[in-house]
């Protein structure tokens, strides 16, 4: 069953309840194939990430750019860095 209760949603299976935001869900079910959350509303392919530059991240053959909050900069460098070996 899944039903949002107190603006926040609530997963419930035969085994377990889960609860959070639907981005937390959403992070939960994208992290292992390589998305990362950069700011409260939103998560990126670490694997289309070219570089982060200050708080600015750029992507692989695009001029697309996005910026990382304060709070996920240190996650998103670390996982960038972590691709790269």
């Amino acid at each position: 069953m899944v039903k949002i209760e107190n603006r926040r949603i609530v997963i419930r299976t035969m085994d377990e309840e889960i609860t959070g935001t639907l981005l937390e869900q959403v992070e939960r079910v994208l992290q292992p194939f390589g998305f990362v959350k950069i700011d409260q509303s939103k998560l990126v392919d670490i694997f289309k990430a070219d570089k982060l530059n200050g708080n600015t991240l750029t992507f692989l053959n695009t001029e697309l750019t996005c910026q990382v909050s304060r709070r996920n900069i240190r996650n998103v460098n670390y996982k960038i860095r972590q691709k790269q070996t």
